[in-house]
């Protein structure tokens, strides 16, 4: 007897157990798979790794209702536990009209060969020398400055590109434009984003507009929040926002001895003296997470929080 026949015996066997504990009819399926792995960094290997894996499934039928569980524990009282539990599972389910096995008339009667599967298991050695193979002349280590050296040469070639990120700092993606040039640098954002970005900076640069800073929004006395929700699109200010509003629970705990880091005794001594903090105003119909802080808020609808 071979895995293959010791495999079908037993799903035949979770099978019998499905009909006799009730079942109607049941079917069930064997997984299993191997996989070695070699990770090399710098002309050597760094890790070798194998792991083997099994899983049945069981799918059992009563009446028009069904069920499915699976286990990756193949011992005796597991592979009994899951026909109990997908017992149990079948007949708390709704009734499915289109459920049910297959007629005889409907299976298949052979198995073409779709050579999609390679029995062949290579050795460890086997791995070491292939990524050998694929490592060498790929990855030469070289010294820092070498390095360096290089990238300058491919730099001046023009034969490089520098890609930016908006989740990057503005001196991090200027530093890149810089040394790629800007016509071989992309901002990293949508045609959209930078369309915006360019308006925003726009407006700031004319002064059209005050636009504080951090800090200021944090020192402020009175904030006026306009349709937008912060706390998606700019979670940095909606931090700030919130400390604003607390600003003058910060005065009354420094007034009280209480200090700023004990933020239970800061918010309590607040509450004691009817001070909630700072004046923010929200009218907005998304930023529902920055009602709470708010002094007043009004929503899509007009109604005042």
């Amino acid at each position: 007897m071979n895995a293959i026949d010791d495999k079908l015996n037993l799903l035949s066997d979770l099978i019998r157990k499905a009909t006799a504990a009730g079942a109607d009819g049941a079917d069930a399926v064997f997984m299993g798979g191997r996989s070695l792995s070699l990770t090399r960094r710098l002309g050597r290997p760094e890790w070798l790794d194998r792991s083997e894996s099994a899983d049945v499934g069981l799918r059992v039928f009563m009446g028009k209702r069904q069920a499915i569980a699976s286990s990756s524990d193949l011992s005796t009282d597991a592979l009994e536990e899951l026909v109990g539990r997908v017992l149990t599972m079948a007949r708390s389910v709704p009734e499915d009209p289109y459920c049910g096995l297959a007629g005889p008339d409907l299976l298949a009667t052979d198995r073409p060969d779709l050579d999609i599967c390679d029995p062949a298991e290579p050795a460890a050695e086997t791995l070491v020398e292939r990524a050998a193979r694929a490592e060498d002349g790929v990855f030469d280590v070289i010294a820092g400055e070498d390095a360096v050296a290089e990238i300058a040469a491919m730099i001046g070639a023009g034969r490089t590109a520098g890609i930016g990120s908006p989740r990057a700092s503005l001196e991090t993606n200027t530093a890149l434009q810089l040394l790629v040039g800007s016509e071989s640098f992309c901002n990293g954002l949508s045609s959209t984003e930078a369309k915006l970005s360019d308006l925003a900076l726009g407006i700031y640069r004319a002064r059209a507009a005050r636009i504080p800073s951090l800090a200021e929004v944090e020192a402020a006395d009175a904030v006026l929040v306009l349709g937008e929700d912060v706390l998606n699109t700019a979670p940095r200010i909606a931090l700030a926002l919130r400390q604003s509003v607390r600003n003058i629970a910060m005065e009354m705990a420094t007034q009280a001895g209480i200090p700023q880091w004990q933020d239970a005794g800061v918010r309590g001594h607040a509450q004691d003296a009817n001070g909630e903090g700072g004046v923010s105003i929200l009218l907005s119909r998304h930023a529902r997470g920055l009602f709470r802080m708010s002094s007043m808020c009004v929503d899509g609808t007009g109604r005042r929080a």
